[in-house]
């Protein structure tokens, strides 16, 4: 057996005669535990499960605010197979504390009324204040839509919810029909609108995406619902577009939302946004065009300066500057603390020579004193055998599942390449 280390761990790799030995190689890319720990709680740390705002790349401004909108740290549901939606309710719904035990409650007995969306209201009559907090109630309680549950469980959430969303609607069709209502308290109640229409779409409701493009039809009408108008716009791009997984109908309709709101704050934004989301998934041209085409649209925006600053990283292959990203950083740390150890003997005919990073990479660089014949020969047996054990051993698995890509590259002793390859997630 021979001992090495890697970062403050020691490795013991078994030394066995001949080729196999250079199956074993794959343990030595194991980086220490300590490290994903750190990276993942330093990534933890400036995320939120909900957001009111898209938060790009030197960009953070207040704005119609939308959730999942802005940096990497997209939140997704686990397991669910449903990707989660970019609307946040309002600063003060976010802050309105949801009483007694958390359940959705019912709407109350009252008489029923109907509202320009043909929903059944009940409770009439009460203060411009009182409806507002029924409002930030209903948008609090339903916060959580997104959260996994079980198919019976997410039945009764549902139906739950659904009374929920119908309180917090007829909550706002009393406040935008009251004349003593402020500017203030309609533009909330607008926004509470769009935002219980989202969750009602995406809680699957019947009708409810009709009529949230209908409200965002009627919100553009009116002058002074403009931000709530890019509001609903924005949403309508993030869970439907943004998912769809249509680039020329998104880019599209990016642009259609820009040509709309020029000046909107989450215009550049949502063209960042996107653009970041087809480079991680490994769309980089995609990326490219939708940030030139934000250049062509937005070329006095104010925020331009993030769509420049993106594009410059996509052309790289990457999707943000290394010193912001954090794992990149401890990735970085972790291979300079390896190096310190090179070059490590494997066994009598293997040699590590080398343990480089590039951007969300690790490359391995391994000497062998024996045959390229023998090399080329089991070639595929060694490609196959190492991907499996990388993504079965736990140092190199937490490395693929934050997205870090494992090159293997082998040379015989006068340094000529006899195989490269890479194993990804």
């Amino acid at each position: 057996m021979l001992k090495t280390r890697c970062g403050n761990r020691s490795i013991l790799i078994r030394a066995v005669p001949g080729w196999a030995a250079i199956l074993c190689l794959v343990t030595l890319v194991g980086c220490s535990t300590e490290f994903w720990k750190t990276a993942q709680a330093a990534e933890a740390s400036g995320d939120t499960s909900d957001v009111d705002s898209v938060t790009t790349d030197g960009v953070n401004a207040a704005g119609p605010q939308m959730v999942d909108a802005g940096s990497t740290q997209t939140e997704r549901s686990a397991g669910s197979g449903e990707a989660t939606d970019g609307e946040a309710s309002s600063a003060k719904t976010d802050a309105a504390a949801s009483p007694g035990s958390g359940k959705l409650a019912a709407s109350p007995a009252g008489s029923a009324r109907q509202d320009s969306s043909g929903t059944k209201t009940s409770g009439a009559g009460g203060s411009v204040e009182t409806h507002l907090e029924t409002l930030r109630t209903s948008l609090s309680r339903t916060t959580d839509y997104r959260k996994v549950r079980t198919k019976k469980v997410a039945g009764k959430y549902a139906t739950e919810a659904a009374l929920q969303i119908d309180r917090g609607l007829a909550a706002v069709t009393e406040i935008l029909g009251r004349s003593d209502a402020s500017l203030e308290a309609r533009r909330e109640a607008w926004k509470g609108r769009l935002t219980l229409l989202c969750r009602g779409e995406q809680l699957k409701l019947p009708g409810f995406p009709e009529r949230l493009d209908a409200a965002v039809v009627e919100a553009a009408s009116l002058p002074e619902f403009q931000a709530e108008a890019e509001y609903g716009s924005g949403l309508l791009l993030i869970n439907r577009d943004f998912k769809s997984g249509k680039l020329q109908e998104t880019l599209e309709h990016l642009q259609a939302h820009a040509r709309t709101f020029p000046n909107g704050e989450s215009t550049a934004r949502l063209f960042v946004t996107y653009a970041r989301d087809c480079g991680e998934r490994g769309n980089f041209n995609a990326g490219i065009l939708c940030c030139k085409l934000a250049l062509w649209q937005l070329n006095s925006h104010p925020d331009v300066g993030a769509v420049r600053n993106l594009l410059e990283n996509l052309e790289a292959g990457r999707t943000i500057d290394p010193s912001q990203d954090k794992v990149q950083q401890m990735l970085e740390k972790e291979v300079v603390t390896l190096r310190q150890s090179l070059p490590i003997r494997i066994d009598k005919v293997t040699t590590c020579t080398s343990i480089t990073t590039t951007w969300h990479a690790v490359t391995y660089s391994f000497r062998l004193s024996t045959s390229a014949d023998l090399v080329k020969a089991n070639r595929d047996k060694l490609k196959t055998t190492v991907t499996n054990m990388a993504r079965s051993t736990y140092q190199t698995q937490q490395l693929l599942e934050n997205g870090i890509a494992l090159h293997y590259v082998y040379a015989d002793s006068d340094g000529r390449e006899l195989l490269r390859f890479t194993v990804t997630k």
